[in-house]
């Protein structure tokens, strides 16, 4: 609901669009899929590829 970090660094609200390190733009309130290749509901916890588990409601911190 805040805003999260993309990797090419660009602030965008995650309740829009996030881009994840593959390419793909998938929307935020559905599924995302982490450098690990897991799916994991975006509204629970994201895997960020520092291995840091943060609520996605708040903020988190992609690749760079």
């Amino acid at each position: 609901m805040a805003f999260e970090i993309s990797q090419t660094g660009l602030r965008i609200p995650a309740m829009a669009l996030e881009i994840s390190q593959t390419g793909l733009r998938t929307p935020a309130m559905a599924l995302g899929i982490s450098q690990t290749g897991l799916r994991t509901p975006a509204m629970a916890l994201g895997i960020s590829q520092t291995g840091l588990r943060t609520p996605a409601m708040a903020l988190e911190v992609s690749q760079i």
